[in-house]
């Protein structure tokens, strides 16, 4: 964490797993689509997207205590262990998968990998993310509210 207190270590771990893939096609090694070279950048910045949209719409229409800022620092140390922001991860992860599967399919895995690409799938799975990701603010809310 820097001292402004914002987190790089995922977009910076993303990042050079971009960097990484995308070299390695230039390289010949992997014959991949380029949605699935960006897919983990891709993927990282959706994610924060809609982490900041769904914390904004959700804060703004609860009804939350206001506090000193040092006790809400306490409370909220280790709040990315509660396990709908994981659940939400994951969820997006698969989303991702399944828009880099519609945009250019793989032809691989005897139709596995092509049910992500489903459109049908693919709202299923962001809309579950988005679910958890409001679950997880209504956590922090009543972590908030005591």
């Amino acid at each position: 964490m820097s001292d402004s207190g914002i987190q790089t270590t995922g977009l910076y771990l993303c990042g050079f797993l971009t960097a990484i893939l995308t070299l390695l096609k230039f390289l010949g090694t992997i014959d991949w689509s380029w949605w699935r070279m960006g897919l983990p950048l891709g993927v990282y910045v959706g994610f924060q997207v809609a982490y900041i949209v769904t914390g904004f719409i959700y804060l703004s229409q609860a009804g939350i205590e206001e506090q000193p800022p040092e006790e809400e620092t306490e409370l909220l140390t280790g709040h990315n262990n509660i396990s709908y922001y994981w659940l939400a991860w994951v969820n997006f992860i698969l989303f991702g998968v399944g828009v880099s599967e519609w945009a250019q399919p793989s032809g691989i895995g005897h139709g596995f990998w092509q049910a992500f690409g489903n459109p049908a799938v693919m709202i299923a799975f962001a809309a579950l993310a988005e679910v958890n990701l409001f679950l997880f603010w209504s956590s922090i809310g009543q972590l908030l509210n005591g």
